[in-house]
């Protein structure tokens, strides 16, 4: 697993008393509370040269033309997904400071639409390649960034269920590693700075 340049858009503090927190916002009654549904839906990947993404997106926060005009070279992939915490990796040093030294995320996706050319597919990334990806959640908040998040197909297949009513299912793990969640936004929607 490499660590790709990763943008962690929060500043890293440059010693150990500058870190600053940053704005919180919490509702003071029910109704204004913001709920999401957080499921993954879609995934889009694309093919990576050296670390890079092969294509962008024109506004990676708006994919409202991904699928005709403004994301060429993207595979679309619709899904059922999740991204649960991330794994860390922490090395004891000096005066018995802990340091974490890495940080690896995982998307789970399930594809339950399975037409030949998606078990292909599934096939193809059971190679383990590196590509770039944006998700989005059923609530609409888009992940990923200008350049996406570089990432390695961990595992992929092809699962045949037993019994009535199984359904043939693409299974990816994606992974990567980075200091932060990748950079988010709601679909449509200009990020704030």
């Amino acid at each position: 697993m490499a660590f790709y340049n990763c943008t962690c858009d929060i500043e890293r503090p440059v010693d150990c008393s500058s870190f600053a927190l940053p704005d919180v916002l919490f509702q003071t009654c029910a109704a204004a509370y913001n709920a999401h549904e957080s499921e993954i839906t879609d995934i889009w990947l694309v093919e990576t040269t050296d670390g890079i993404a092969n294509s962008l997106p024109v506004t990676w926060y708006d994919t409202a033309d991904w699928d005709t005009t403004g994301f060429t070279g993207a595979q679309h992939l619709t899904v059922i997904g999740d991204k649960p915490l991330s794994a860390v990796s922490e090395i004891i040093v000096a005066r018995k400071w802990v340091k974490t030294t890495r940080r690896t995320h995982t998307l789970n996706a399930d594809i339950t639409d399975m037409p030949l050319e998606n078990y292909n597919f599934i096939r193809a990334v059971q190679l383990q390649p590196t590509i770039a990806m944006w998700f989005k959640t059923m609530d609409g908040y888009i992940f990923g960034g200008a350049n996406g998040v570089v990432a390695d197909v961990k595992n992929a297949g092809n699962i045949l269920g037993r019994g009535d009513g199984t359904l043939l299912t693409g299974q990816m793990e994606i992974e990567w590693d980075c200091d932060c969640d990748p950079e988010g936004a709601i679909d449509g929607i200009a990020p704030t700075p």
